[in-house]
């Protein structure tokens, strides 16, 4: 018992060496240990194991400016151990595979017609991936990303953007690990990766903050006390769908006004057409908060008052989110960037004049800084915050949220 306690420290300690190493590039063995409250024999010991095991590397170079030897850097190796991480869209499978750097060192994009091909077309990509030299005893975990909720619980995996209502779906992720099982497979929703990317690679402070995602559905994130609510599955909280008018747009998911499908792209076009007065105005079919965006930019008014009734709707949804978690902050992340200055100054203008003073007064919304490929590390770093053993207890196991 006292040696798998000591097995237990020992990863313990491994782990938050490397995690420091891996937020503070460059950071000395001196300073990890006084950040730790370990001895530095311990940490010369923990440090050259990570080495060894092609995690870390010393580069030699000096860290600090102060009279004397100086210590060497330590960082993050680059293409030594790799996360693939799929995406699947309504019409492709994203295949990346990243270096812990967070690098993409390999991408492949599937087309596919049916959703029926999702676990094939994966499985078929994923086992090549896997024996390829490069990558081939390698990899810490594959991860597959899902734009919906993901609800182990229950097993389902409800996702409208997908179009899949999948009663059994354990079943289905047991089905691509398969042609993996030598490595750990972790389950995760897009919205809760991207949200996870922001906590940890932007200079975000405060405990409560909400991420929300605009996508082809639009989803919720809500971190308390600095922990995320729930895991990364969504199951936690559907933003999207809920109700801005009980006699609104029918959605899939049974409820009528969701707010995806108010103030998604699927219902710009026809919001457009009920803001412009005039008949023999072309909107295109479909119109995306690119085009609406622009569009503002020419100073079309018709685009700028569809922009603020977007605005006006999603304040009020916001309303309720403040009522319920308070959060200082609100990152709004995904397409709706595209709408620009007028929609962020709209929406947090009407939040701060119709929504509860005590709380949203205190409220910032901002965009995301980060990119929108961002979730492909927030994917691979929430795997191993939250997950990853340097003991290797994960062994082979399937991770879902």
């Amino acid at each position: 018992m006292e040696l798998l306690n000591q097995q237990v420290m020992k990863a313990k300690n491994m782990k938050a060496v490397f995690s420091l190493i891996w937020d503070e590039a460059g950071i000395s063995r001196a300073e990890i240990a006084k950040r730790l409250s370990l001895s530095k024999t311990t940490i010369s010991s923990l440090v050259e194991e990570l080495i060894q095991r092609s995690f870390i590397v010393d580069t030699g170079k000096q860290a600090t400016t102060s009279v004397g030897r100086r210590p060497s850097s330590l960082f993050v190796r680059q293409g030594s151990h790799f996360v693939p991480v799929i995406t699947w869209t309504r019409n492709t499978i994203d295949f990346q595979v990243l270096d812990l750097n967070g690098e993409t060192v390999f991408t492949q994009i599937e087309q596919i017609s049916d959703k029926d091909q999702f676990v094939s077309v994966t499985s078929r990509n994923l086992k090549a991936i896997c024996a390829r030299n490069a990558f081939k005893d390698k990899i810490l975990v594959c991860c597959l990303v899902l734009p919906g909720m993901i609800d182990s619980f229950h097993d389902v995996l409800y996702s409208t953007t997908l179009g899949m209502y999948d009663h059994d779906a354990k079943a289905m992720y047991e089905s691509v690990h398969k042609v993996c099982k030598q490595y750990p497979f972790a389950v995760l929703q897009d919205t809760a990766c991207y949200a996870y990317a922001e906590k940890i690679y932007t200079t975000i402070k405060v405990q409560e903050f909400a991420f929300i995602n605009f996508n082809i559905g639009i989803g919720a994130t809500l971190f308390v006390q600095g922990n995320m609510l729930g895991k990364a599955n969504g199951a936690f909280t559907q933003f999207g769908h809920y109700s801005m008018d009980s006699q609104g747009i029918e959605c899939a998911c049974g409820n009528r006004g969701c707010l995806e499908n108010e103030i998604g792209e699927s219902n710009l076009s026809t919001r457009f057409k009920e803001f412009s007065g005039e008949t023999d105005v072309v909107i295109p079919e479909y119109l995306t908060y690119e085009d609406l965006g622009v569009a503002v930019k020419e100073g079309n008014e018709t685009a700028k008052r569809v922009v603020i009734s977007l605005a006006s709707d999603f304040a009020q949804a916001l309303r309720n989110v403040v009522c319920l978690v308070n959060p200082r902050l609100i990152v709004l992340g995904g397409k709706c960037q595209y709408l620009g200055e007028l929609f962020l100054t709209q929406v947090q203008t009407l939040l701060h004049a119709q929504g509860f003073s005590q709380m949203s007064d205190f409220t910032l919304i901002r965009y995301t800084n980060l990119d929108s490929n961002a979730y492909l590390k927030g994917a691979m770093r929430y795997f191993f915050d939250t997950y990853y053993d340097f003991s290797d207890v994960t062994g082979n196991s399937l991770f879902i949220g």
